[in-house]
């Protein structure tokens, strides 16, 4: 697995080190571990929503934090996450 940060740094992109697909992002907010994974890379054969986008790089780091605490999935680390630049 490669880990990245980008923008605001406030979470790491997690890609497969063999086909660059992006698996997820982890970021901490108030000590607490929290994640998005694609659901398509656990599972073969799953069906998932066409994506859609949204247009938060106006938001402050703020409201980039407070958002992801309220709607992102807690996580548990098992390992320590290195941080790679491309």
């Amino acid at each position: 697995m490669k880990i990245y940060k980008h923008g605001t740094e406030t979470a790491k992109f997690l890609t497969c080190s063999n086909c660059e697909s992006y698996i997820g992002t982890v970021t901490t907010i108030n000590n607490d571990y929290l994640c998005v994974i694609t659901l398509q890379y656990l599972k073969k054969n799953i069906t998932i929503a066409e994506p859609y986008n949204l247009a938060w790089s106006g938001d402050d780091i703020t409201t980039r934090l407070d958002r992801g605490s309220k709607t992102w999935t807690p996580a548990r680390l098992y390992s320590q996450l290195i941080i790679k630049t491309p």
